[in-house]
């Protein structure tokens, strides 16, 4: 859920007053994420198959400025069967697309995460709930700056495929995938690593 202290103002309190404060902020954070929780689908077979299609589109969610608030992406979508193809999508945070729901097929888009804004521990340029039966394919993911060095995060989420994904800005030390609730279930193909440097030399061609 990130840093309790977010939006808080802190300037000028001592250690004791900051502490009690993100104690507070945490217990009224987790009060929150608990009731937001139960208003979701409890499976992936609970969504509504809803067949959301974002293609040939480029997507600038840049703010262009630094705050003390981390960003929620530049495309969050709750229902089954999300299609999201050839498109360029940029964001200031460090996730770019938070997938609810199951059967996603997200291929052949350049998906680019600045690093910005505050990261939070399971930050990822794809994040999935309930994503089972994802298929995440023939993507660029850009890394940079502070941003995790990861490529999906998964939240209660079944078998993934994940095949032929070029990664800038991590090594095969890194994890293409890292699940936060629920295991890990991943077929995964012929990623490849680069360095972030090299995507500002292949930027020109993914407009």
């Amino acid at each position: 859920m990130g840093n309790p202290l977010e939006r808080a103002s802190i300037k000028g309190k001592s250690k004791e007053e900051l502490l009690n404060l993100s104690n507070s902020f945490r217990e009224r954070k987790e009060w929150i994420f608990k009731n937001q929780l139960a208003l979701r689908p409890s499976k992936a077979a609970d969504y509504h198959e809803r067949n959301i299609r974002i293609e040939n589109m480029h997507i600038d969610a840049r703010e262009l400025n630094v705050t003390s608030r981390a960003h929620a992406g530049a495309i969050n979508i709750q229902g089954a069967g999300t299609i999201i193809r050839n498109c360029v999508i940029e964001t200031d945070g460090s996730t770019a697309l938070w997938l609810f729901g199951p059967d996603a097929i997200i291929e052949d888009n350049t998906i680019i995460v600045n690093g910005a804004s505050p990261v939070r521990e399971a930050d990822a340029p794809i994040r999935l709930h309930h994503g089972d039966g994802a298929i995440i394919r023939n993507n660029r993911i850009v890394i940079k700056d502070g941003a995790n060095r990861r490529g999906i995060s998964v939240f209660d989420t079944g078998e993934i495929t994940v095949e032929k994904n070029t990664f800038y800005g991590m090594t095969e030390k890194d994890d293409v995938a890292k699940a936060f609730t629920g295991g890990l279930e991943l077929k995964e193909s012929g990623s490849r690593f680069e360095p972030a440097c090299k995507a500002v030399f292949a930027k020109r061609e993914w407009k």
